[in-house]
């Protein structure tokens, strides 16, 4: 505004009147100046004129200031712009396709450790289990894999009571074992360390029974179940790590696996959250090997009525189908094969006849159909 003022009175205005007050200022501008220097030569002077304490009095306030302004500009730097730059070197590393580069910026996000880093490392292993498994599947990003987990142990070691972190190591060793079995041992120090932390965080003890099972310890893998289904037996995840944790340690356990499959049942009828964990068909195929195929029958019996979160493969609907027919139960028999047929346009023919032949009460021809296939 003042240099606006000085242009258009030098430059714009030829006026008696525009003059006055411009020539006014000048001189109030002059004025002070020369004030100003004047002030300044007899604080100068006084300096040099008064005793040596009292310049030592002056002299140490500044001497403290300066060094506190330098530390709360390092403090801001430190705190602020250090955590801003790694976050920023994170996203920078999605942006690069070669390995060496992106380690380079997750080298840089990494360090220093700060308090930003429990956040900044858990998003870049995050990212890299949810999208790039392989990374830590292949020999190739062994270096990048180390670099992740080696951050990941750190953050355990800076931070060990966010059970978050030992989760994500143990996803990680969890990765790692299918390629090399040792790692399970490791997850499984892990998850007894956690449990320290937090004994009743059941995603903990699903990574040690895990962990357990691989090792070949079903024993400690049981009891471990046991003790996550007394926590809260109205879990049904709780209960499927027991069954399958039965079923892994032999035909001596097959009546208390049924038992805890019996009870998922009643806690979840409709398989609905077996269905989202697993996919209906794991555990379809998980009955059948158990020899419990009634069981097969009647999830195929749930999916025709809509009651389960996905689609059961078409091999289990025919294999329910035998069952029914085998046990003559016609409305159940009937619903299976016009689900088949809906779903598979090309059974249309068979599964008419089929139809025909339950209504009539044919079940010994519809028998010989099923054992000549």
């Amino acid at each position: 505004g003042l240099i606006a003022y000085f242009t258009q009175n030098l430059f714009v205005f030829d006026h008696i009147v525009s003059y006055v007050p411009f020539f006014a200022l000048l001189g109030y501008i002059a004025s002070e100046k020369k004030e100003g220097i004047k002030k300044n030569e007899e604080k100068a002077e006084a300096i040099i004129s008064m005793p040596w304490t009292k310049k030592l009095s002056n002299i140490i306030p500044v001497s403290i200031a300066i060094p506190s302004v330098f530390l709360i500009f390092y403090a801001w730097y430190a705190y602020a712009y250090i955590p801003y730059a790694q976050t920023g070197a994170v996203w920078e590393a999605k942006k690069i396709s070669n390995k060496e580069g992106v380690e380079r910026e997750l080298k840089m996000a990494f360090f220093p450790y700060n308090f930003a880093q429990l956040q900044i490392r858990g998003q870049a292993v995050d990212d890299y289990y949810a999208n790039q498994v392989e990374v830590f599947e292949k020999p190739f990003f062994s270096s990048l894999s180390n670099l992740l987990t080696e951050s990941t142990f750190e953050v355990i070691q800076e931070e060990p009571y966010d059970v978050r972190v030992f989760l994500r190591i143990a996803e990680i060793m969890n990765v790692k074992a299918r390629s090399d079995p040792k790692f399970y041992a490791t997850q499984e120090k892990i998850m007894r360390d956690a449990l320290k932390i937090a004994p009743k965080r059941h995603e903990l003890y699903y990574n040690l029974i895990v962990a357990l099972g691989n090792e070949g310890k079903n024993k400690e893998a049981i009891e471990a179940a046991r003790k996550v289904v007394a926590i809260d037996p109205g879990i049904p995840r709780a209960h499927y790590y027991l069954a399958i944790t039965l079923a892994a340690a032999g035909n001596e356990h097959i009546e208390e696996t049924m038992k805890e499959f019996r009870e998922i049942e009643t806690i979840d009828p409709n398989f609905k959250f077996f269905g989202e964990l697993l996919g209906i068909n794991d555990f379809a195929e998980l009955f059948f090997d158990l020899n419990e195929i009634e069981k097969v029958a009647e999830l195929a019996l749930l999916d025709a009525n809509g009651k389960t979160a996905n689609r059961l493969e078409k091999k289990y609907h025919e294999l329910a189908l035998q069952i029914f027919a085998a046990g003559q139960k016609k409305d159940e028999f009937k619903k299976i094969a016009e689900v088949l047929m809906e779903r598979n346009p090309n059974t249309r023919n068979s599964m008419e006849t089929l139809i025909d032949l339950a209504n009539n009460g044919k079940w010994n021809i519809i028998q010989n159909i099923f054992s000549q296939n």
